[in-house]
């Protein structure tokens, strides 16, 4: 296979890059030459050029100055003077030597070959030399399926060696082609060629310091020929030189920053010199210029993964990796980068391709593992495991993991793997903890607490912990305190122990002392996550003694102590301050904490900002919030849980249902997420799939105390109103809240019990800081169910909140027409659509009142125009048919109805009743 000498890179790149006295013309042209023969080559320029001033056809001038334009690196000038030449009458025999190599010299090689193609002359010197370039033109263009002619008859002496040592290059032949170098007999002819041979022959055979040498040289004779300079940089670069090749590569890009070729030097440079960013950077202006090579991916690929641009370095360097062997570095990396984004897809067949079992395989096997785990295929998990120990056998943290795994699908072997784990390393606090924990779901307790007493001779006071913490799960609080009490003498500020004794006390209602200790503790606290639970502990503990304000006190305080307000521990006071604000209903003053933390990337702000911007019901931002919290942690349950209820709670039920979908392919086998799209099929009326979907999930053995309220609710949807309101009632009872109201309230309605309903939304209302949203829903369910004056009494509870509330009057009109009130409901009608001049709904609400009030004119001018708003609205257009039969225009009357198509029962009864009466 033949070597390529002169990439196409190298060409474009090199293109990328390229300015009185009284003497004759002919004084000019004798000094000229007087100038080039001791070596002032610029000189002899400029005398020439002065001598084609005086005398533009001299062919003479013309054609020394090509010659001399050739020799000092202007290529594209000395062309063009040397074509003139020719235009002038100077022969071939004279031009083409150099004309040839003016051509050549710009990597212009099937031009040269065009402008040779018949070309012969008598001259056997010319014809050698014309041919030697036109042998290496075809070389160096050629690619390696066509056959190179190596008839080398029409050449002599150097200019054939200079050819013979090429042919042995590019066949790889680096041997022979390197003997034929000291051959040469003139070095001074086709000097520069010579050079560049040279260069590029001893770099190919590691003698860097000779091939240095050689194209120094040629950079210095012909300073213009970019070509070179890029093949320098390279080579300086593989001597590791990578000072002298910064400083060339400079130059470069100070010619043309966007330079590809140049860029991709930069990059390799600054990955040598570990500046990763800057390594990046050039790396992907080199991409994006058009080398999109397995050495330009790779370079991208290694350098985000350095800079920790995961999805980038994933981009790069699976591209890279398409043309890599599989046990290449590039692959480990990408495996690794797979796991860090959640990726699986063949990732065990990537594992499986790198060879060898060292300790860098055995993380990475140990790393899918886990990720297999998390999605839930435990068996993947186990036979990654066992692989992972096969590179590292007495790996302490991969027994734990194993343990871990095992124990989840109730393996118990997975016991053996801890018991392994502490052998190995007594210190690993984890395993202990979950060891024991495995002796009590085994319904062992008595073994666990022998766990926890053998811990207590590595480590006294955590394993005094551990054996508290058992205790209470067994319900002996008093033992349990002893030993906390006893920990806390030995290490008074023992975090985990703080930490229960501090639950504990919540849990036993001495809220003083837990509350002591939780203050105690988020003041001393450098775990984010663990602080952020503090905080939350705080609050429930706060709201249990009904003092929330000191909490909001103390929380403030600790920010304003804080030098770094940007740090993530006081961003987690900020975020529960402003749970605390929201649970308090005063959701304008989350917003002015959580707002202003621009472009944050941090889990509970996302959170806590997108729950302030739905109390607010800004639905739109909570949208986009909570968005991009699954953007930020697309493999974290509870974001894709915050948009899912998002969408329920604003009643976008076809939209919750697609999210839970796309979480569930994001997250498989998270039973939290199947429970999410029951629940959002249910709401959506798809009751079939929901209950197809849970019963799945009871037959793998997966529980939900949800299922009770969905068998509630697919009972109500079923319209069984007896079943309903019996499970539902038991689920309350078991677990009242707001959301278990709602469906409970609807069953009990439709068995004419809407005044029982209304009391258990009542009961949750007073026990919420945000009221104003449940009164409305209550005042529309007591409005919906019949019960019209407590469904006022509640619209004029709300008017005595916000007397300008363009919802509330508007269904409160709506309300009084139906109680008979028109000019109560004309009056409150007009109210709303002063708000909101051009609502449909305030128009159609306005202009119905007028028609129980026998205004028809009036009421037709505004029921038309919302018609026209909303065309589609059954409502509204129930409303035109009938003022249309009332005002004697049955016709268009007819119209309408020959064109509605009913929703439900009920306007199916109101349709048949105003066709019969036609």
């Amino acid at each position: 296979m033949r070597i390529k000498l002169l990439s196409s890179l190298v060409a474009v790149s090199a293109l990328t890059l390229i300015g009185c006295d009284s003497k004759s013309a002919e004084e000019y042209i004798a000094a000229a030459k007087v100038q080039y023969q001791k070596n002032d080559t610029q000189a002899a320029i400029i005398d020439l050029k002065n001598a084609i001033a005086l005398a533009p056809q001299n062919k003479d001038a013309r054609a020394n100055l090509g010659k001399y334009y050739l020799a000092g690196g202007s290529f594209v000038e000395s062309e063009k003077e040397l074509r003139k030449a020719l235009e002038l009458g100077e022969s071939k025999d004279t031009i083409y030597p150099d004309l040839v190599k003016a051509i050549y010299y710009q990597n212009d090689f099937d031009r040269l070959l065009r402008l040779v193609t018949d070309f012969m002359s008598a001259d056997p010197v010319v014809q050698s030399s014309v041919a030697l370039y036109s042998f290496l033109a075809n070389l160096k263009q050629n690619n390696n399926d066509v056959e190179i002619d190596t008839d080398f008859s029409l050449m002599l002496g150097d200019d054939k060696l200079l050819a013979q040592v090429y042919y042995a290059f590019s066949q790889g032949d680096l041997e022979s082609a390197d003997q034929l170098l000291s051959t040469f007999r003139t070095p001074e002819q086709n000097h520069i060629e010579k050079l560049i041979v040279t260069g590029l022959l001893k770099a190919q055979l590691k003698e860097y310091a000779p091939a240095i040498a050689a194209l120094e040289q040629v950079v210095a004779l012909s300073p213009e020929y970019f070509v070179i300079q890029f093949q320098l940089a390279e080579i300086l670069i593989n001597a590791q030189e990578y000072k002298k090749a910064r400083k060339l590569t400079d130059e470069l890009l100070k010619i043309n920053a966007r330079s590809a070729y140049a860029n991709l030097l930069m990059a390799k440079i600054e990955l040598h010199d570990e500046n990763f960013k800057n390594a990046f950077d050039a790396a992907e202006i080199a991409i994006q210029n058009g080398i999109d090579s397995t050495q330009s991916n790779l370079l991208a690929g290694v350098s985000a993964y350095k800079i920790e641009r995961t999805e980038s370095a994933y981009r790069y360097l699976a591209k890279a990796s398409k043309n890599l062997p599989p046990n290449h570095m590039a692959n480990r990396l990408l495996a690794d980068v797979k796991i860090r984004l959640g990726e699986t897809d063949n990732l065990v067949e990537m594992l499986d391709g790198i060879s060898g079992q060292d300790a860098q395989k055995s993380s990475l096997l140990e790393n899918a593992a886990m990720l297999k785990f998390r999605e839930g295929d435990i068996e993947s998990s186990k036979s990654l495991f066992t692989q992972a120990k096969e590179g590292a056998p007495d790996n302490a943290v991969t027994l734990l993991r194993e343990g871990l795994v095992k124990l989840s699908s109730g393996d118990q072997s997975g016991i053996e793997s801890l018991e392994s784990a502490i052998k190995l390393d007594p210190t690993l606090n984890e395993a202990w903890s979950l060891l024991a924990q495995a002796h009590m779901q085994a319904n062992e307790p008595q073994k666990a607490i022998s766990v926890a007493k053998r811990w207590q001779s590595v480590n006294e006071v955590d394993g005094l912990v551990l054996e508290s913490y058992l205790l209470q799960q067994q319900n002996k609080d008093t033992q349990a305190r002893v030993l906390l009490d006893k920990a806390l003498s030995i290490e008074p500020n023992n975090f985990p122990a703080m930490r229960f004794l501090m639950l504990m006390n919540a849990r036993e209602k001495r809220f003083s002392e837990a509350r002591e200790l939780a203050e105690k503790l988020i003041k001393s606290s450098d775990n984010l996550d663990g602080r952020y639970q503090l905080v939350l502990t705080l609050i429930n503990i706060s709201i249990a003694q009904d003092d929330m304000s000191s909490v909001e006190a103390l929380f403030k305080s600790l920010i304003n102590e804080s030098e770094d307000p940007e740090t993530g521990s006081v961003l987690q006071l900020k975020v529960g301050l402003a749970t605390l604000y929201n649970y308090q209903g005063e959701y304008p003053k989350s917003l002015a904490l959580l707002e202003p933390i621009e472009d944050s990337k941090d889990f509970f702000v996302l959170s806590a900002l997108g729950e302030t911007y739905a109390g607010l019901n800004e639905f739109n931002n909570a949208k986009s919030t909570f968005q991009a919290l699954i953007n930020a942690f697309p493999r974290d349950t509870r974001s894709w849980v915050q948009l899912v209820n998002l969408l329920n709670q604003f009643n976008f039920q076809r939209d919750a249902v697609d999210t839970a979908a796309r979480a569930e392919a994001a997250i498989p086998n998270d039973p939290r997420l199947t429970v999410l799209s029951i629940r959002a099929l249910i709401r959506s009326g798809d009751v079939k799939k929901a209950k197809q979907k849970m019963d799945a999930m009871k037959t793998k053995g997966n529980s939900s105390p949800m299922f009770d309220l969905f068998d509630g609710e697919m009972a109500l949807a079923n319209k069984d109103y007896e079943k309903a309101s019996d499970v539902l009632t038991q689920y309350y009872n078991n677990r009242p809240s707001w959301d278990s109201a709602i469906p409970l309230a609807k069953a009990l309605a439709f068995q004419g019990k809407a005044e029982l309903g209304g009391k258990y939304l009542v009961q949750q209302t007073a026990k919420s800081n945000s009221k104003l949203s449940k009164i409305h829903y209550i005042a529309e369910y007591y409005a919906k169910h019949g019960q019209l004056e407590s469904a006022a009494e509640y619209y004029e509870a709300l008017l005595d909140i916000i007397p300008e509330d363009f919802v509330t009057l508007n269904n409160y009109a709506n309300l009084a027409i139906a109680q008979g009130n028109t000019e109560q409901a004309i009056n409150l009608a007009q109210q709303a659509i002063q708000i909101q001049p051009n609502s449909p709904y305030a128009m159609d609400t306005l202009g119905w009142a007028l028609f129980r009030n026998n205004q028809f004119s009036d009421a037709l001018t505004y029921i038309k125009k919302a018609n026209a708003e909303l065309p589609k609205n059954n409502e509204i257009t129930l409303h035109l048919i009938e003022l249309l039969i009332a005002t004697g225009s049955k016709d268009k009357a007819k119209g309408l109805i020959n064109r509605f198509k009913p929703a439900n029962d009920t306007e199916k009864d109101r349709l048949s009743r105003l066709s019969a009466s036609i």
